[in-house]
C-alpha cells in the first residue's frame, strides 16, 4: 500500500487507538514478533538530511536516518541516551520480498525533507521497534532504533500533526 492511498479517517482512527493504548499499557505482541505503530510528526520533531550534522551525538547519520526527538514518541526508551531516536528507512536488499525500491525510499526522504523545509505539515508512518523488552506499561526501546515497516508505508498532510 502506497501512502497517498491511505484512507485518512483510518489514520486518524489508528493515532487514537496509538494514544488508548500507550496510556493504558499495551500487551507484548507475539513471541518472535515485534512492536508496530502508527505515528504522526510534525518538522519540530524531526531532523533530516544535512541538518543531522548539527546534532551533537555520537552517532555518525548516513543516508536514510532521520532524527526524531524522544519527547514526539509516545514509546519508552529508557536506555536512549540521546534526546534524539534514529528512525531509519529500510536498506535495498533484494532479497527482502517487502522491500522498498530505491524510488519509494527516495519519495520518504523527499516527503520529509519537504515538510521540514515548508515548516508545517504531518508525516503519518508505520513504525517498528525491532529491539525491545516488555516493560512495566507496555513494550519499551532497548536502543535508540526505529524502523520503518514494510511494506513501505507513509502518508504527507498539509495540516499539522495533532499533539
Amino acid at each position: 500500500m502506497h501512502g497517498h492511498r491511505t484512507n485518512g479517517a483510518m489514520v486518524l482512527m489508528a493515532l487514537g487507538l496509538l494514544s488508548l493504548q500507550a496510556a493504558s499499557g499495551e500487551p507484548a505482541p507475539p513471541a518472535g514478533a515485534m512492536p508496530t505503530w502508527t505515528l504522526a510528526f510534525s518538522p519540530e520533531d524531526i531532523v533530516i538530511g544535512p541538518r543531522l550534522k548539527a546534532i551533537r551525538t555520537r552517532h555518525r547519520w548516513s543516508q536514510g536516518e532521520v532524527a526524531v526527538r524522544k519527547s514526539a514518541i509516545p514509546i519508552p526508551a529508557p536506555g536512549c541516551r540521546m534526546d534524539y531516536l534514529i528512525l531509519t528507512i529500510p536498506s535495498y536488499y533484494p532479497e527482502h520480498p517487502n522491500q522498498p525500491s530505491p524510488a519509494e525510499r527516495r519519495a520518504a526522504e523527499d516527503a520529509l525533507l519537504a515538510m521540514t523545509e515548508r515548516g508545517s505539515g504531518r508525516f503519518t508512518a508505520h513504525i517498528e521497534g525491532p529491539f525491545w523488552r516488555q516493560g512495566p506499561t507496555g513494550p519499551e526501546l532497548t536502543a535508540c532504533n526505529l524502523f520503518f515497516s514494510l511494506p513501505l508505508s507513509f502518508r504527507l498532510d498539509d495540516a499539522p500533526a495533532p499533539r
